[in-house]
């Protein structure tokens, strides 16, 4: 599970420290915050899903905004590009294979409609400067650094 706060794709190992640069001023903004959980869904929102998350409460959602605008505007400070697209606060639960026919569709749409996830929630303590390897299994994601939210609490 993770909330991306941009994505930044494919960088030269150089522009890597000013991503981990970025990403720790941020975090000194920011102490940890509780990420309350809300409803299910899936991108898009017809036809076949890419993507299966879970969203936040506006109290949450106002919380990861404000850290991925913090984390964003330094990576412009440091000339590391970035995807631009508004930070949309979720937390991305599974990706769906390329491949995946119209039963599987289905069988995501039945699956999330049972889902109720309205009083779960969980501390965010730390940012995580992330590199994902595509495989032919899908991504592989690890953590390349973590740094603790050191901010004032809000």
């Amino acid at each position: 599970m993770h909330v991306t706060l941009a994505f930044i794709g494919q960088v030269g190992e150089e522009q890597v420290s000013g991503v981990v640069d970025a990403t720790t001023v941020a975090a000194k903004e920011q102490g940890p915050f509780r990420v309350e959980l809300s409803a299910v869904g899936r991108f898009p929102g017809h036809g076949r899903p890419r993507t299966v998350w879970v969203g936040t409460s506006a109290r949450t959602a106002d919380a990861i905004v404000r850290v991925g605008a913090s984390v964003r505007a330094e990576l412009l400070r440091h000339r590391v590009r970035f995807d631009p697209k508004p930070l949309r606060a979720h937390v991305t639960l599974a990706r769906v294979r390329d491949d995946a026919d119209d039963d599987d569709a289905r069988a995501i749409a039945a699956a999330l409609a049972g889902v109720d996830v309205d009083g779960l929630s969980f501390t965010a303590s730390s940012l995580h400067v992330m590199e994902s390897k595509l495989t032919t299994k899908g991504p592989l994601y690890s953590s390349r650094r973590e740094v603790p939210l050191a901010g004032p609490p809000r």
